[in-house]
């Protein structure tokens, strides 16, 4: 859902309409880039999701002045704030309805498949020995509705 107050965040900055902005930020990233990150399978883990809603924050501080006296640079830091603080709620709740940690269970397998694709590379690479070989668990009891028989 596009809520209007993430607005600013949609889409990368237009150096047409924000000319300095470029020159300010190093590391730019909006919404629209994280959407197709996700469609690209770049989000692995739910932590490097939230660092990229995190560097829109801190690219939010960074080129609008927070100040008092700056009431639309607040409000778009403030809407930064917010968006981090909706997306951890999101989590949570997540987490609650499911009564177990989907994200958790998500980082294992990012692991393995982390440690799998290392291995493939040293036996390409000719370079493996049986202490490289990964530890694949078939069963995982924090997987509720899993059926963890061994087959």
């Amino acid at each position: 859902r596009k809520d209007k107050a993430y607005m600013a965040f949609w889409r990368p900055v237009d150096p047409e309409e924000v000319p300095d902005y470029y020159n300010i930020v190093r590391n730019p990233m909006d919404i629209e880039t994280m959407r197709a990150k996700v469609d690209d399978g770049a989000y692995m883990r739910v932590g490097t999701f939230m660092e990229d809603l995190e560097l829109i924050q801190a690219n939010a501080r960074e080129y609008n002045p927070c100040t008092h006296k700056d009431v639309r640079g607040r409000q778009i830091c403030h809407s930064a704030a917010n968006l981090i603080d909706n997306a951890r709620s999101m989590i949570y709740r997540c987490r609650r309805k499911l009564g177990w940690d989907l994200f958790k269970r998500c980082d294992g397998v990012a692991d393995r498949r982390r440690r799998r694709n290392r291995l493939l590379r040293l036996v390409a690479a000719g370079a493996a020995d049986d202490d490289d070989a990964p530890f694949v668990e078939d069963d995982d009891p924090e997987c509720p509705g899993r059926d963890n028989a061994k087959h």
